[in-house]
């Protein structure tokens, strides 16, 4: 993880608590542990997009604002 998070994160899956959850409720839980991790994931994973592969969900929001 180029944002510095990989040590957080590998701590956060070895939790027992967090073993019976999938792939993705794990990382919605990881990005709510620390206060701003939401919008600076989202900036990243916005930056990483390629513009002519925008989520069919995104691109129908885009297209009614």
């Amino acid at each position: 993880m180029q944002e510095g998070d990989l040590r957080a994160l590998r701590t956060f899956l070895a939790q027992p608590a967090q073993r019976d959850r999938t792939e993705q409720q794990r990382l919605r839980r990881f990005l709510g542990t620390k206060s701003g991790r939401k919008i600076r994931y989202g900036h990243v994973l916005v930056e990483a997009l390629d513009p002519d592969r925008v989520p069919a969900p995104l691109d129908d929001l885009l297209a009614n604002v």
